[in-house]
């Protein structure tokens, strides 16, 4: 869960800590590294600096990884729906899926992701849904891809 101070962000503050989030990724995407493991209690902000910070980079792994579902028995919201399914591969499509949870809980309810709790515009929810479709296809096929949208997006 977010720390207090975290949930009274401004919005304006809240796109810093989304834009460090990508940033980060693609970054680790770059070098061949994709996320197997995140979620909130992986992102700091750090208020006297003004930026972000993720922690547990102990979960990234180079290249692509298999899905163990013994391993991720959580029902996170933050989890990509392969995680749960033996063999199948994790890699940067599995992270653009990460990035649009992250987006819900910064800018939505979280698991709720329906429009109407949405807090910037229709065009940056749209892009934050297609990044978090159960369909492998229908995401971004990359974190500069979601990038690119989401900067297109009227925010």
């Amino acid at each position: 869960m977010w720390t207090p101070e975290f949930e009274n962000l401004s919005l304006e503050k809240r796109r810093a800590v989304f834009k460090g989030i990508l940033d980060f990724h693609k970054n680790m995407a770059e070098k061949g590294y994709c996320v197997l493991d995140l979620y909130e209690d992986h992102i700091l902000w750090d208020m006297d600096n003004e930026k972000v910070v993720i922690c547990d980079i102990d979960f990234y792994s180079k290249s692509w990884y298999k899905g163990m579902s013994d391993v991720w028995n959580t029902d996170c919201e933050w989890y990509f729906p392969e995680q749960h399914v033996d063999g199948a591969a994790i890699d940067e499509v599995s992270c653009v899926y990460a990035m649009g949870a992250a987006a819900f809980a910064l800018f939505g309810d979280g698991r709720d992701r329906r429009v109407e709790k949405w807090r910037l515009s229709k065009e940056s929810f749209e892009v934050a849904k297609r990044a978090v479709s159960d369909e492998r296809s229908e995401r971004q096929q990359s974190i500069q891809q979601l990038m690119d949208e989401w900067r297109a997006a009227k925010v």
